[in-house]
């Protein structure tokens, strides 16, 4: 079983990248032509705008 929670675990991590990713990219359930510079790109959401330290 994989749990989020576990994440971090080494084992945890294997089964996610050798054993999950790869099924759902099999079924064609992943997709892989990303586009976006960034996370927030690929969600078509807004950029982050940064507020600039005054001096």
């Amino acid at each position: 079983m994989l749990s989020l929670h576990g994440l971090g675990q080494p084992d945890q991590e294997d089964l996610l990248l050798n054993g999950l990713l790869p099924e759902l990219r099999r079924r064609d359930l992943l997709d892989t032509d990303y586009v976006g510079g960034d996370f927030r790109a690929n969600l078509e959401l807004p950029a982050v705008q940064r507020e600039t330290a005054q001096a």
